[in-house]
């Protein structure tokens, strides 16, 4: 018996050879003509083995263009709300006559520096100045602190987007 392993012994009455094909149900009908319809299968399988890869790195560099420029837009936005932030600093600095750093001279270093100092950013390529010095004579009248500001957006794949904006703060000279 440990001769017979893994073979199949012949039925009563059939003899061991190739089986007969019933018409209509071998395997030729059901494919329409192919051996058995694994191979249709296969040759369209091996004819789109790299398309997947392909998507994937098409869908993969579009979507990654996208969020590094979601978060590029959002760290420009971020330095121009602290640049507008700096430039009312400034103003309010202004305003109140460089009090307490200064008691006598208010000048555009004092202002530039102060703004500077609360921006957190370089600030440029202008420099920040005032319209108006205020003192006794311009109490009430609005003083504005303003400098163009260069900002850069870095995108993957996409052209140099940068741009000047002037970026201004108004306040009441007191």
């Amino acid at each position: 018996m440990s001769g017979l392993a893994g073979r199949s012994l012949p039925r009563q009455g059939r003899s061991e050879g190739p089986a007969k094909r019933t018409p209509g149900w071998d395997n030729r009908d059901r494919t329409n003509g192919d051996t058995d319809g694994v191979e249709d299968v296969r040759t369209k399988w091996r004819d789109e083995e790299g398309a997947a890869a392909v998507e994937f790195a098409i869908i993969m560099t579009l979507l990654f263009t996208i969020l590094f420029g979601i978060i590029e837009f959002g760290i420009t936005l971020s330095k121009y709300q602290s640049f507008l932030g700096a430039a009312r600093e400034g103003a309010r600095y202004a305003a109140v006559r460089c009090a307490p750093d200064s008691s006598t001279v208010c000048d555009d270093t004092l202002i530039a520096n102060r703004v500077t100092l609360t921006a957190g950013y370089a600030i440029g390529p202008g420099s920040p100045t005032e319209d108006i010095v205020c003192d006794v004579t311009t109490r009430g009248q609005p003083v504005t602190v303003s400098w163009s500001q260069h900002f850069r957006l870095s995108i993957p794949f996409v052209p140099d987007l940068s741009f000047d904006k002037d970026i201004k703060g108004v306040f009441r000279c007191e």
